[in-house]
């Protein structure tokens, strides 16, 4: 179980310095938070000179708290064909399986962790094969890179046939879009 609250740390290492993101972090922590997410892109506006920072500073914070009591949430961010272009990877951003191990190797070595508890996409890459990207987003979490706790045990029961995710994933990107159209 989780906190119907997640903890985003979207602007730690641009818009807010170190010390200010620990002072809410702990502040978080102290009134119950126990989710907490970060990205391989953040801080935002994602510039080459502090990309990656923000998982530099919650893996520095993380190290201060018990780690089995968060649940620790990054993403992978892809190709923004042409909305931006992310200074990540040297800009090698696709979603194929080695750009993947790529950034969850990175995001796990600056959070300062051996797994995270919720590995995501940050956006889809559409110029990809998606099965591709859900194959090795599924390899992370065979090996126990990507927990995602809200699917062990009896929780895996009401997950749809395997062959159904691609659908709900990609639904929920439409969503998400129309969402931000809104």
């Amino acid at each position: 179980m989780v906190t119907d609250l997640c903890f985003g740390t979207m602007t730690f290492g641009a818009q807010n310095t170190e010390t200010e993101a620990f002072a809410l972090l702990d502040r978080a922590y102290d009134a119950g938070i126990d989710f907490y997410d970060t990205a391989e892109v953040y801080p935002v506006p994602p510039k080459l000179e502090y990309v990656n920072r923000t998982e530099e500073i919650v893996g520095r914070w993380l190290k201060t708290k018990p780690r089995d009591g968060i649940i620790l949430a990054t993403k992978i961010a892809g190709p923004a064909h042409g909305w931006f272009n992310p200074p990540i990877r040297s800009g090698k951003n696709s979603m194929d399986r080695h750009h993947i191990r790529r950034a969850i190797e990175g995001s796990l070595r600056r959070l300062q962790t051996d797994y995270v508890d919720l590995y995501q996409t940050h956006w889809p890459d559409h110029d990809f094969g998606y099965e591709e990207t859900l194959s090795a987003l599924d390899e992370l979490k065979r090996e126990g890179l990507d927990s995602n706790p809200p699917l062990r045990g009896r929780a895996r029961q009401h997950l749809p046939p395997r062959k159904n995710l691609l659908p709900a994933l990609l639904s929920a990107w439409r969503w998400r879009l129309l969402r931000q159209i809104q």
